[in-house]
């Protein structure tokens, strides 16, 4: 799902005019959503309820130049496997 979603993110960055290799991921926030009640249908008349737990995502994408990254990366902003990555 999250692949998905950061596929579709940059997709829609290209259309609003971004540089593809430029695109970085801002926030990425996930929470809980709204919950989906159904129907359960039992023996002798009964019934309950069943409720199913729904999540939202969403993704801030923003655009730098590599001199920006690099400068947020030696002020230490950037997330730690990042950093590491890079040494």
């Amino acid at each position: 799902m999250i692949g998905k979603l950061v596929n579709s993110a940059r997709k829609n960055g290209v259309q609003q005019g971004m540089q593809e290799d430029r695109m970085w991921i801002k926030t990425f926030i996930c929470g809980k959503g709204l919950w989906f009640k159904k129907i359960d249908i039992k023996g002798r008349g009964k019934m309950g309820i069943i409720r199913v737990p729904k999540s939202s995502m969403k993704i801030v994408i923003e655009e730098k130049g590599p001199i920006e990254y690099y400068k947020h990366l030696l002020k230490g902003e950037t997330p730690a496997g990042l950093a590491d990555t890079v040494r």
